[in-house]
């Protein structure tokens, strides 16, 4: 079977790289939890507030208080620097990277941890099997 004359090849198979790389991403995917987070400016704030990431936030099982630092978040600045919102109703979207959630979990919180103790918290998230979820924020 000859997909490739790429480099990655054994006993003369040869594997195209991009199924490789697809594979690589997979097995990542598989060991994370990935969250897709939704927040909107306030409408109370004059100047529409501003949004930024701790980096003590956690996911939290509240029944064993285990808990899963921050990995990595894309698009939304860590603190102390800030994304200021534009106007009323403006909407920021990131990611959040955490470990996988263990297997013994049924549930989770996301709690972002602030020296302000200004963070947000969201309770009670169901596990899904996929590790991927979409949360917003209020």
């Amino acid at each position: 079977m000859e997909l490739n004359q790429g480099k990655n090849s054994q006993r003369g198979i040869n594997v195209d790289n991009a199924i490789i790389e697809s594979y690589k991403v997979q097995l990542a995917v598989e060991s994370q939890t990935i969250i897709h987070c939704k927040i909107k400016a306030f409408e109370m704030f004059q100047h529409c507030g501003w949004a930024n990431i701790s980096p003590n936030t956690y996911l939290i099982n509240r029944l064993s208080n285990e808990r899963l630092k921050l990995i990595y978040a894309e698009n939304i600045p860590h603190a102390p620097h800030r994304h200021f919102f534009r106007h009323p109703n403006d909407t920021l979207y990131f990611t959040l990277l955490f470990q996988k959630i263990p297997e013994t979990w049924t549930t989770f919180c996301l709690y972002e941890e602030t020296a302000m103790g200004d963070g947000f918290f969201v309770g009670e998230v169901p596990k899904n099997k996929s590790g991927i979820y979409r949360i917003r924020i209020n």
